[in-house]
């Protein structure tokens, strides 16, 4: 899956500051020099993802049984739950094998990650 992407970011990259602040995402755009609509997010984190969704990047949520939203902000959200009011990812998938089938339509001619098309789910792997 690494050779999907270009550069990964984690949170060493942002001196230990946690999404869904903006410092990761504002460090990972500078570094990247590019356009935030140029760039893929992928979390498991609904409240990553709408952050990630309003600065601009096209925004992919894993939504998976194991993720558990929340930290020392005290911002947990229910699994599976989107955080009230913010913007939902571009694309919903329910397994990391997904991803290249759906980057790949999204980057179709025509189709390009600086235009994504409205919030839609992918379909669940069998």
């Amino acid at each position: 899956m690494r050779a999907a992407f270009t550069r990964l970011f984690d949170i060493r990259h942002a001196d230990f500051v946690p999404k869904p602040d903006p410092l990761p995402y504002v460090r990972a755009l500078a570094a990247l020099g590019v356009p935030a609509a140029d760039v893929a997010l992928v979390d498991d984190a609904p409240q990553n993802v709408a952050r990630g969704r309003e600065l601009g990047l096209w925004s992919v949520w894993l939504r998976s049984p194991h993720s558990v939203a929340g930290g020392s902000a005290g911002n947990s959200v229910a699994l599976g739950d989107e955080r009230a009011g913010a913007p939902a990812a571009h694309v919903t998938i329910e397994h990391l094998a997904e991803l290249p089938g759906v980057y790949a339509a999204q980057t179709a001619p025509g189709a390009g990650l600086g235009s994504p098309p409205p919030a839609t789910e992918a379909s669940p792997s069998a």
